[in-house]
């Protein structure tokens, strides 16, 4: 159930920003914009949130097509890489320490990654290396509390972050031990 859940995400997200309706925001507003946002103006405070339009971007839908990749969904990658692949890829690059920081932060740099074509092994890998949010070693046993964090505070769901919970709370098909053959 919770791949089907993955599945259904990625396929929303990418129809949302291949049409241009509306997506999860960037991580650059907090809640009261994002209220702002979505109540059509009746609540929350106003900003240029309305202004930022999501066409063809995406800041989540990357880090689910590395989840179904790890999981060994290959033919639902395979039937959503055609609109996924004509999509801006976005992620936001802040140091460490702000990540614990649950204040909004305009520091850091987003990154942009356009994908055009890549091999199956090649997605499957960098699923499988990209979950090193560089969180002390503490943390192993505690993934929980970081996954409660995110859920509080969800401008903090990088993606090295959430494929590091994806590692730490989800069994999945391949992993550092186990990869595609070439």
């Amino acid at each position: 159930m919770p791949d089907q859940l993955l599945r259904g995400a990625l396929i929303a997200l990418v129809r949302a920003a291949r049409h241009g309706e509306p997506a999860p925001p960037s991580p650059y507003y907090n809640f009261e914009e994002c209220l702002y946002l979505y109540s059509g103006g009746q609540l929350g405070t106003e900003s240029d949130i309305a202004d930022d339009s999501s066409k063809n971007r995406s800041w989540f839908s990357f880090t689910l097509m590395q989840m179904l990749a790890k999981r060994n969904w290959k033919q639902t990658c395979r039937n959503a890489w055609q609109a996924f692949s004509k999509l801006l890829h976005e992620r936001v690059d802040l140091p460490l320490d702000a990540f614990f920081d649950a204040r909004l932060v305009k520091a850091g740099r987003a990154v942009t990654t356009p994908l055009y074509s890549d091999t199956w092994h090649n997605l499957v890998k960098s699923a499988v290396e990209n979950d090193n949010p560089g969180f002390p070693h503490a943390f192993a046993d505690r993934a929980w509390l970081i996954a409660s964090y995110v859920a509080l505070v969800p401008y903090r769901a990088w993606q090295p972050v959430m494929m590091w919970l994806d590692t730490q709370l989800s069994c999945t098909w391949y992993n550092r031990e186990h990869l595609p053959e070439l």
